[in-house]
């Protein structure tokens, strides 16, 4: 038996306005939906984050500077087999770092620095597909790595670098998650430290610390990128259960952090300036850049695109130094110095024997 379900006229309600969400909770509207089995390229691309690879590009360039420098050194073949392995390495840490914030809860629609997962722009078995990738890229750029490397270069020690940075990639998102435990910066540290090693290695053959300490300050600057990211999440990463070293040490400490590894650089390059000659005045030039940052690192203008805007002066400051470490010598800064007062020494005698 049914049950007679009486008509009645619609009546018009009156327009609600749409509540319009806060900055700090702005929401990314979900993208427009793809045809059934197609997944559009550029989704493709930006879960791979390639404007994240700048720091690995200025290591590496970094390192084949310094033993062209110092040894005389330089393959280019080298040289991008050695960028393939580590851009790779990258993505899949990228990658990584994706499919665990989405899985612990870091990443949601309404606060998310990677809308892959979340916004259902790729499903996570095209993530792990994208990873698996990666993985192989590494593999058979490591493998040709190995056939064209200068005859010094000893195979084990080749492959020891590229597991060691395949073991960092790994465990910065998954099982312990360096990220979640306060070891992310170190991570970080570890990680370009040790591509500075491996790009002078390649090319040489020879273990040497000179890339690493050349290296330094393109290192702090790119831990510098991660650090003001987790400063700016830290409210988030906290509700989610993560902590970061940002929320370790807390806001104020943050910014101290930051400023630090911003400025310090600076410092060895200046030293650097001194102590060798002009050409590492060259990134220099990028102080403005920097002290723009520090500002608004210290106004707590934490989502004014300060993250982008560390990554493109660790850019330039990067190239700068790469551009520097591969020309010739100039006169040193302090050579030069001790010219002059010799000089002015010298007068000062002829006067006085006047």
């Amino acid at each position: 038996m049914t049950v007679p379900v009486r008509r009645t006229a619609p009546t018009k309600q009156p327009p609600t306005a749409t509540p319009v969400p806060a900055d700090d909770q702005k929401c990314s509207s979900p993208p427009p939906p793809t045809p059934t089995g197609q997944v559009a390229a550029h989704y493709v691309i930006e879960a791979f984050r390639p404007w994240s690879l700048s720091p690995t590009l200025c290591t590496s360039a970094l390192g084949a500077a310094v033993a062209w420098r110092s040894e005389g050194m330089f393959s280019l073949p080298v040289f991008l087999l050695q960028l393939a392995v580590c851009a790779a390495l990258q993505s899949v840490a990228n990658l990584l770092n994706t499919y665990f914030d989405h899985k612990k809860g870091f990443d949601t629609r309404e606060h998310n620095a990677d809308p892959t997962l979340v916004e259902d722009r790729l499903t996570v078995i095209q993530v792990l597909i994208l990873m698996a990738g990666s993985w192989l890229v590494s593999g058979i750029a490591g493998v040709q790595l190995a056939r064209l490397a200068p005859p010094g270069v000893d195979p084990l020690t080749l492959l020891l670098f590229i597991v060691g940075g395949a073991f960092i990639a790994s465990i910065y998102s998954a099982p312990p998650g360096l990220k979640y435990i306060g070891l992310g910066d170190v991570g970080v540290f570890a990680a370009w430290s040790l591509q500075a090693l491996f790009s002078f290695f390649v090319q040489t053959g020879k273990l040497s610390l000179l890339p690493f300490w050349r290296a330094l300050p393109l290192v702090l600057h790119t831990v510098a990128i991660l650090h003001a990211n987790n400063t700016r999440d830290i409210k988030n990463d906290l509700n989610a259960g993560g902590r970061t070293l940002a929320a370790v040490v807390g806001l104020d400490a943050s910014v101290w952090l930051y400023k630090a590894l911003v400025i310090v650089p600076y410092g060895l390059a200046m030293i650097r300036v001194l102590m060798t000659n002009l050409w590492y005045a060259l990134p220099l030039i990028t102080m403005p850049i920097a002290k723009g940052l520090v500002k608004r690192f210290e106004g707590r203008h934490f989502k004014s695109g300060v993250v982008e805007d560390t990554a493109k002066m660790q850019l330039l400051f990067g190239a700068l130094t790469c551009i520097a470490e591969a020309n010739k010598p100039m006169i040193p800064l302090h050579a030069l110095v001790i010219v002059v007062m010799k000089q002015m020494a010298e007068r000062m005698v002829d006067k006085q024997q006047q």
